[in-house]
């Protein structure tokens, strides 16, 4: 039979390893679209079902993993209008969104425990600005909502007419929604 035309290295190197690898990267990806779950909605896809907005990687629109969930029947090239359609219920829920990275980078942030890098990605969409501009119509992530707050303070008359007036305190108010997406993150990876 096969085990006396083949050695053993070859059956290793070419069915064995192969089959080993695919199923350790597919548990990893698996594992990074279904990491993060609300203790108290434990079923809600918007939460435990990630979303990465302007992917490195977005191979036919799978970054819309939620879409995926709720219409599995949606052609991939419909996922982002669905998306759109869909904010209201993504904001409701605060749902897990990052943006501008890929899984790759996301699996390593994970397993490397770096999560000033994952919160940094994460598109909080209950993020208000100074100036009362939505982040859920902007989509920035942790790191360029602080950015665009700064921004804001540059452009802002010294008139006083901005209740957030100095440098100082938009760092400070950065670092707390930085601090605070942080804890839910890793909260809802417990």
């Amino acid at each position: 039979t096969i085990w006396y035309k083949t050695s053993l290295l070859f059956l290793f190197a070419f069915w064995f390893y192969p089959m080993l690898e695919a199923a350790c990267f597919l548990g990893a990806i698996a594992y990074l679209w279904h990491a993060f779950v609300d203790e108290n909605d434990p079923g809600n896809q918007y939460v435990n079902s990630i979303t990465i907005l302007r992917g490195l990687d977005n191979i036919w629109n799978e970054d819309y993993h939620v879409v995926h969930h709720h219409f599995p029947n949606v052609h991939w090239t419909e996922a982002p209008q669905h998306f759109a359609l869909e904010k209201p219920k993504y904001v409701k829920c605060r749902a897990t969104i990052f943006a501008d990275c890929e899984q790759g980078q996301m699996c390593y942030w994970m397993f490397s425990q770096r999560w000033d890098d994952m919160t940094n990605h994460f598109v909080d969409l209950h993020y208000i600005y100074s100036n009362g501009e939505k982040n859920e119509d902007k989509l920035l992530t942790v790191k360029e909502a602080a950015d665009y707050e700064m921004k804001l303070l540059e452009a802002t008359p010294a008139d006083g007419t901005n209740e957030l007036v100095s440098r100082e305190q938009i760092e400070m108010r950065a670092n707390e929604h930085h601090a605070e997406v942080k804890a839910m993150l890793l909260k809802r990876m417990k």
